[in-house]
């Protein structure tokens, strides 16, 4: 999903006045289980990848209609860079110390057994008694997706947690990404002095009417729309516009939001989410046009491939895996009799494949270095080469948009052909 924002009159929100702060209340926390976090793809802890008692999400076996997913994002304008902290621990999710989030950041998803966790916000180095606002309570469901986001301002004094249940918002918006092959979104309202705010796509589709503090789901069910959020009631008090591209059978968190003093339109965008598994999902990109920094994402080949290989059940069913996934134009690259070569011989394709399949849950967030956000890290594929990440490369060439997928896959679109040799 993409956006291009713009700010517009910051002085005439602030006449339309801010919404009540809520109480909430909190309520003890199962013991947690201390866990050692490591590096999964090394045979040791690496300088960067601390050791520590921590709350580890599961990293196996995962399931995203038996187990829930929990992650935070940092919504309030003029708060500290944030540690997450679950069951009175901080959160280690893929190996990586959920640390150092800044404004409008998301951890990654941190898949837990159903139950009750508490989550805490914590200002960047310090402890569990310094964190910014009482602890959120998620009662977490089988199947069920949670952000807990810190709304509120910080000039109001009225900094608080909004656990927001995606998977129940989706449903009673009657969203159905997956199944109705359109884009989900979900959205809060964090611009101070919006009483409410409306998401237009195309002058008809989007999330309308969200409260101040409150959260609302909606639909993007064209593949190009022009994306207006204003303030509702006053189509004149445009917040963000911008050109959007809808993805098919994703679902985005957005968190509009004040950011003094340069005025509202401050916003982010989660990674994308889908219910579908790996090769369902790449077959929604061939029946939509979608364009990223001048690229066409089509997998028509790199699907061909994995059929011909006699891979299907594996990349549909197996994981947790992060499956690096070249575009139809990464393959036209290679010539012609080369590629056709490639493609009628399924040993030559699984080599391929697996040169661009990393074992193990690589959540968003994972591939961190020092700073959160920033990938500074060197993975290993399943031909045992190193795939080192730097910022938005691969091996030193340009690299697009990432996705989390079913039951804790990761999938990146890559531009190039990795080398098996």
């Amino acid at each position: 999903m993409l956006v291009i924002a713009i700010l517009l009159l910051p002085s005439v929100l602030a006449a339309c006045g801010s919404a009540a702060p809520t109480a909430m209340s909190t309520v003890a926390a199962p013991s947690p289980t201390a866990v050692l976090s490591t590096d999964a793809d090394t045979s040791t802890v690496t300088a960067s990848l601390e050791v520590c008692p921590c709350f580890e999400g599961l990293s196996s076996g995962l399931d995203n209609t038996q187990q829930a997913r929990i992650r935070a994002v940092l919504s309030a304008p003029g708060v500290p860079n944030v540690d997450v902290y679950v069951n009175g621990l901080p959160a280690s999710n893929g190996g990586k110390l959920q640390q150092n989030i800044a404004r409008n950041q998301f951890s990654g998803w941190l898949y837990v057994a159903p139950g009750t966790y508490t989550v805490a916000l914590v200002p960047h180095g310090g402890t569990l008694a310094q964190a910014i606002l009482a602890p959120a309570t998620v009662n977490a469901e089988a199947g069920h997706r949670y952000t807990v986001a810190m709304v509120g301002q910080v000039q109001d004094r009225d900094i608080r947690p909004l656990v927001v249940d995606e998977t129940a918002e989706e449903a009673k918006a009657g969203v159905n990404a997956a199944a109705n092959h359109n884009m989900a979104i979900v959205e809060i309202n964090n611009v101070r002095g919006a009483p409410a705010i409306d998401e237009v796509m195309n002058g008809r589709a989007g999330v309308f009417n969200i409260p101040y503090g409150g959260v609302k789901a909606g639909i993007c069910a064209e593949d190009f729309v022009h994306d207006v959020t204003i303030v509702s009631g006053h189509p004149e008090i445009k917040l963000l516009e911008g050109d959007t591209t809808c993805e098919a059978g994703v679902s985005y968190f957005f968190p509009p939001n004040n950011d003094a003093p340069t005025g509202v339109g401050d916003g982010n965008i989660s990674q994308g989410t889908s219910e579908l598994n790996t090769l369902e999902f790449l077959s929604e990109f061939n029946r939509h046009h979608v364009v990223d920094n001048g690229h066409l994402h089509t997998f028509n080949t790199l699907l061909a491939a994995i059929e011909k290989a006699g891979l299907h059940d594996q990349y549909a069913n197996g994981g947790p895996y992060f499956l690096l996934a070249p575009t139809d134009e990464a393959f036209e690259a290679l010539p012609a009799a080369e590629r056709d070569a490639l493609l009628k011989d399924p040993a030559a394709l699984v080599t391929l494949l697996n040169a661009h399949t990393v074992d193990g849950h690589y959540p968003w967030g994972s591939l961190s270095g020092a700073v959160y956000g920033q990938s500074n890290r060197t993975v290993v594929n399943r031909l045992r080469k190193d795939l080192i990440f730097v910022d938005d490369t691969l091996n030193g060439a340009p690299i697009g948009i990432n996705y989390s997928v079913g039951n804790g896959n990761r999938f990146q679109v890559v531009y190039s052909l990795l080398p098996v040799k």
